[in-house]
């Protein structure tokens, strides 16, 4: 049983001592005991003296053995707390070595677990049964894809009705095709396969969509808080594509490298030889674009990332194993307060019997011996009467038992006080007891019987009715037990309580009646009116007709002679003076015992003092027992402080124990307190464990803001240190608790040998609801074994949490090192930080892992790489609420390949991410020697996205080739003050230069433009072409033989281009500028090109033409170009179709029409609000040729005619040109 058992339901009926249980399980379950307390309400505690079954146990009351006096209960929720003090010290020992085996096997089986390839595994749950349960290879299996369910290996599942998920039952079951309530969004309503794992500690629950394959879980403390499914471990952004789906044709050489996801598995297995090369420039023909930069520098910084981030991974989970808290028992007050009122009644007898020899004139002192040689007995005796004092010694010596017993007692009586001391010695066959008690106590008259009846040396007036009556030493032996003393005198009122010691020699019969006769012969009679019990406490506080000067008692204890009873004493007086008198006197118990059985080779030894002081005792104990047989030592020192109900105010213990059966020492400090002034409680437990395994060590407290008993405070720590955060879940008082714990462990066999160093410290302070944690979890471990592996890991968790819980910060460290049989070595360091603050949705990371790892040519087969170094740090800051996001990371890794192949790479990586923007830049650095001739390789590539907008520069050498690539929108050359000298616009084509451009080969092709200022400098060619347009400034050739070409605004010329002097007999091309109202002319070779040109619109007041004056024909033959823009709307209630309109049009040199035509306009109808909206539309352009025109002046006309002539808009425009040289 766990210290603390409330499985099921109870209910109890009032004045019974039967509990009946529903779902209880008490023996198979519980493996409830005798002497474990409980407790409905966590206030008042009931001793279980029997276990009938598992559904009904038996209880009384801890200090008055009664039974259950509350209000009838039913079906209401209990707890049974574990009494450890109750049992053995051998079953203690026994269940510690069951609970170390327990975690053995629990630890083989995990590990089992954990390396197993089969799909399931068998775990012991913790009803000792044997469950397959599904390991990481059947994970991983799952998520692989869709799922045979015979195949998988499920014999066991059945199906089952359940709609709901929260009501399947632990094991595996196939459900119906049909939605289950809380099932994964994502599923549908086909037939599932759901796993369910649950215990008092934990509730898991798997289930398997079986038409798609999609697998969830979620986990928790039961279902009702298991509320979110979670994906098994997978990169969702991982897109997994057969190499053959996506290869086609593979040209000799690849126009990029594939990425990453786009391939599994290694590159170079899936490319062809010509292929795992980056290409030059002449084979991507020139497009140099980020897709052809080495985007194995990705690939190998990916892999790198995979190889540090599973730093969660290493770390291993490890939970201390703590002891149980040793409650402290109860040290019982009754013995000392029954010692005390003994010495009490006896002082009071012995002044009685004093009082009885004066008076009768018999001996005060005296010697004698009693033999009976029938039954072998023989006592030696002496005693003295004194006004202030008696004093006894006796020796006892039995022959037929082999009993020997001695004794002496001496109490003393003055003014003030009471002194009672007293010492026994037995000696049995194989058992030595010793025992001396020193009573000291204040003389109280109210404490004083008005009888007191020890039987000495006779039976001092008791004689029998029915029956018989013998005297003996310190005894009565009665048969029938019905007996009377007629020789009283006192009040009732004054003394209700009459108290008989008393012990059942034979028969089974009871009646209980008594009787008693005052001085009138009056005669009440109240039968049945006492339980049978080893102390008959009779009280009449409740008679009222027990009154009057009694004169006579007459107790009827059996029910027939058949019936035995041995009477040690009677004492008549005050009702209960034993608790409400007793609490206001001072006086002090002091006792101590010895016990030596070599029967049981055992000696037990024990001194303890009770000191009652006012309404408080305190009760010191210390115990030391030695047993043989079980191989134990135990030693245990105790202090009590009580108050009013023996409710401990204050109570501290220290106990050790060493079981040299199990090879444990287990030493045990604990404490508690009740401030009641403070209304507060504390309780803290010290414990260290040696054992062959290790050494253990545990320190627990809690504090909270409410009086608890001892029992219910020590119930409370013992839960939080089982589970310290379900218990501050529970609680509802402002708490703190705290649990430190230390294990050193080590496991030596002949195949291999393992340490460990495990710490673990938690706090947590309840306040007004919310907790605050600390945790700190340390793991050191070495470990080898005869195959040749040795590994060595030091790990540190650290987390807390603020007032709310919503602010946590954890911080986790794993440093480990290790070599495998086959040549592997590896060093491993990574730090993980994290804060948040769950409210607001913020959190910030950070991860720094560094790893080596050296492999031997024969480490394994197909083993690739030889050694390698990995270092990585990220830092990465979030907003789930907001989608924002910022991480930075920096990644290197340098390996050399057991075929001669080395790589080095570094990689810098800033990004920033939201719920629709992306920025990102990043800095990739790599050489690479793939072992062969020729295969030498650095690379690095600059990188910025933002939103897709990608900016990059890649550079890459190899032996036979290198190669700058740029990549963005605009490009931007500037000098040392930051001005801009050389800019690219790639996205337009235009390319801008401050300065002089050389090309000494090859060709230079496109636009050179200048948008503003001058052009200056020379543009030269040695050779070659130049081809495009330059336009700013002066453009002149070479002024050598030859044609040469001048192109600037010199007053005359715009540009000329000819021989010898620049004039227009030498020009075979030229421009001049418009100058003297001659309009600007184009000479080509002699000849002028004339154009004219005239535009116009829309106008109400003008017709639908343009026009054109061409002054000054030579009657050469003049181009005309016509472009026409034509729109027209309209409303109209008729219906209209869509389709075209045809528009007449002319074109006309003075009054001679010279060529005619019409357009088609299209014509778009939408009908709307009960009319028609039309609109007609045309484009044209018109060229025509007059080859007749008249010398001189000439009126070229372009018009619409017919309706044409009736447009909304338009737009016209008419140019001509003529040689004017060619007459």
């Amino acid at each position: 049983m766990t210290n603390v058992y409330n499985a099921g339901t109870v209910s109890v009926e009032t004045n019974s001592n039967i509990v009946t249980g529903t779902d209880t399980f008490f023996q198979t379950v519980g493996n409830v005991s005798e002497g474990d307390l409980f407790t409905l309400d966590g206030k008042i505690f009931f001793e279980i003296y029997q276990i009938d079954t598992d559904s009904q146990l038996r209880i009384k009351g801890r200090l008055d053995e009664l039974p259950y006096g509350g209000e009838p209960v039913n079906g209401v929720q209990y707890s049974i707390i574990q009494s450890f003090a109750k049992a053995p010290i051998a079953e203690v020992a026994q269940n510690v070595v069951l609970l170390q085996q327990k975690w053995h096997q629990r630890e083989e089986e995990m590990t089992g677990w954990f390396s197993s390839e089969n799909n399931f595994y068998e775990i012991t749950n913790i009803n000792g049964q044997k469950i397959p349960v599904i390991t990481p290879t059947g994970i991983n299996n799952l998520v692989d894809g869709t799922i045979n369910i015979n195949d998988f290996g499920f014999p066991e599942a059945r199906e089952i009705q359940a709609g709901d998920l929260n009501n399947f039952p632990h094991g595996n079951f196939y459900s119906l095709a049909i939605p289950l309530a809380r099932q994964p969004v994502e599923f549908a309503s086909g037939r599932k396969l759901v796993f369910t794992n649950k215990n008092e500690l934990i509730f898991y629950q798997e289930i398997i969509e079986l038409d798609t394959g999609e697998s969830r879980y979620r986990v928790g403390t039961d279902a009702e808080n298991a509320l979110v499914w979670y994906r098994f471990s997978r990169d969702s952004e991982a897109i997994e594509i057969n190499w053959g789906d996506i290869q086609g044709d593979i040209p000799v050489y690849a126009t990029r490298w594939p990425s990453f996801r786009e391939v599994t598995g290694d590159i170079s297995d899936v490319l062809p030889d010509t292929a795992t090369r980056f290409p030059d420039m002449g084979e991507i023909e020139g497009r140099a674009s980020i897709e052809q930069m080495p985007e194995q520098i990705n690939v190998d910084i990916e892999s790198l990332k995979l190889s540090v981030e599973d730093i969660d991974n290493r770390f291993v989970d490890f939970e201390a194993q703590t002891l149980s808290i040793v409650q402290q028992e109860r040290i019982s007050t009754e013995a000392a307060q029954a010692l005390l009122l003994q010495s009490i009644s006896e002082n009071a007898a012995y002044q009685i019997e004093l009082a009885r020899r004066v008076e009768q004139g018999e001996e005060l002192t005296n010697a004698v011996i009693y033999r009976d040689p029938s039954n072998g007995l023989i006592v030696n005796r002496a005693y003295n009467y004194a006004d202030d004092k008696f004093t006894e010694a006796s020796l006892k010596i039995d022959g037929v038992s082999g009993e020997v017993e001695l004794a002496s007692k001496r109490i003393e009586n003055t003014e003030d006080a009471i002194t009672s001391l007293s010492s026994e010695l037995s000696l049995i066959p194989g058992i030595i007891t010793a025992k001396a008690t020193a009573i000291v106590s204040e003389s109280i008259s109210a404490l004083e019987p008005a009888y007191a009846f020890n039987f000495f040396d006779s039976a001092q007036g008791w004689q029998a009715v029915n029956g018989t009556l013998t005297a003996g030493l310190n005894e009565i032996t009665v048969t029938h037990g019905d007996i009377e003393n007629n020789t009283l005198n006192y009040l009732a009122s004054e003394n209700k309580l009459i108290r008989v010691s008393l012990q059942r020699l034979a028969g089974s019969g009871w009646d209980g009646t008594v009787i008693i006769e005052r001085d009138d012969s009056s005669v009440e009679t109240y039968a049945n009116y006492v339980e049978e019990a080893s102390i008959l406490l009779i009280d009449f506080s409740a008679m009222a007709s027990y009154t009057g000067t009694v004169t006579r008692v007459r107790l009827v204890l059996g029910a027939s002679v058949s019936d035995e009873f041995k009477i040690s004493s009677i004492s008549i007086g005050k009702a209960d003076a034993t608790t409400q008198d007793l609490a206001n006197i001072t006086s002090r118990v002091n006792a101590a015992e010895l016990a030596i059985n070599a029967n049981e080779a055992e000696i037990a030894q024990r001194v303890s003092t009770s000191y009652f002081n006012e309404n408080a005792i305190t009760v010191s104990n210390v115990e030391q027992k030695v047993n043989a047989l079980d191989t134990i030592i135990a030693l245990e020192a105790k202090r009590q402080e009580l108050i009013d109900n023996n409710v401990i105010q204050k109570a501290v213990s220290a106990a050790t124990f060493l079981n040299g059966q199990t090879g444990t020492i287990q030493d045990i400090v604990q404490s508690f307190e009740q401030d009641i002034e403070g209304v507060e409680s504390s309780i803290s437990d010290v414990q260290q464990q040696v054992d062959s395994l290790g050494i253990t060590e545990q320190v627990a407290g809690l504090a909270s803001q409410q009086i608890q008993t001892y029992d219910v405070q020590a119930a409370l720590l013992q839960q939080a240190v089982n589970d310290l955060s379900a218990y501050m879940q529970e609680a509802e008082t402002n708490e703190s608790v705290a649990l430190a714990v230390n294990q050193l462990q080590i496991d030596v066999s002949p195949e291999g040998a393992l340490a460990k160093d495990i710490g673990s410290l938690q706090t947590v302070t309840l306040s007004n609801g919310n907790a605050i944690t600390a945790t700190n979890k340390r793991l050191s471990q070495v470990e080898t074994d005869a195959e040749g592996n040795a590994s060595a890991i030091e790990q540190l968790n650290l987390s807390v949490s603020g007032l709310s819980g919503n602010l946590t910060g954890a911080l986790s460290r794993l440093d480990s090192v290790e070599t495998t049989a086959n040549g592997t070595a590896s060093a491993f360091s990574g730090v993980q930080a994290k804060v948040q603050d769950s409210q607001k949705g913020n959190d910030a990371l950070f991860t720094f892992a560094q790893q080596i790892e050296v492999t031997a040519d024969d480490a394994k087969e197909g083993a690739d790489i030889a050694n390698y170094a990995v270092n990585q740090l990220s830092n990465a800051v979030n907003n789930p609420t907001t989608g924002l996001s910022a991480t930075n990371t920096i990644a290197q890794r340098a390996e050399s390949k057991a075929d001669g192949a080395q790589s080095s790479i570094t990689a810098i990586e800033s990004r920033l991410s939201g719920a629709e923007d992306d920025a990102s830049a990043s800095l990739t650095l790599a050489t690479d020697n793939k072992g062969e001739i020729d295969s030498i390789r650095a690379s690095i590539l600059l990188r910025t996205d933002a939103n897709g907008v990608v900016s990059a520069i890649s550079l890459d050498s190899q032996n036979d080739v290198s190669q700058i690539a740029f990549q963005a929108q605009q490009i931007v050359t500037l000098d040392d003050e930051g001005n801009p000298v050389v800019f690219w616009d790639t996205t337009n084509g235009r390319y801008v230069f401050i300065g002089h451009i050389d090309a000494t080969t090859g060709s230079f092709g496109g636009k050179l433009e200048g948008a503003t200022g001058t052009f200056s400098g020379s543009l030269s060619a040695a050779s070659g072409t130049f081809t495009g347009t330059v336009q700013g400034g002066a453009l002149i050739s070479s002024s050598g033989t030859g044609f040469r070409s001048i192109w600037r605004d010199d007053g005359t010329y715009l540009g000329w281009v000819g021989q010898g002097s620049q004039n227009d007999t030498n020009a075979v091309f030229a421009i001049k500028k418009a100058k003297n109202g001659n309009p600007a002319k184009v000479l080509i070779n002699a000849q002028f090109i004339e154009g004219l040109s005239s535009i116009k619109g829309y106008n109400e007041d003008d017709d639908f033409d343009v026009t054109v004056s061409h002054a000054g024909s030579v009657g050469n033959a003049v181009d005309i170009t016509v472009t026409a823009y034509v729109r027209n709307f309209f409303t109209t209630q008729s219906q209209v179709s869509n389709g075209t309109r045809t528009l007449n049009w002319r074109l006309i040199r003075n009054s001679t029409t010279i060529k005619s035509g019409e357009i088609k306009a299209t014509r778009v109808a939408e009908y709307e609000g009960g009319e028609y909206s039309v609109t007609e539309s045309a484009d044209a352009t018109i060229i025509s040729r007059d080859n007749s025109p008249q010398p001189g002046n000439n009126t070229y006309k372009f018009e619409f005619t017919g309706t044409a002539a009736a447009l909304d808009t338009y737009d016209l425009a008419i140019r001509t040109e003529e040689n004017r040289m060619a007459a």
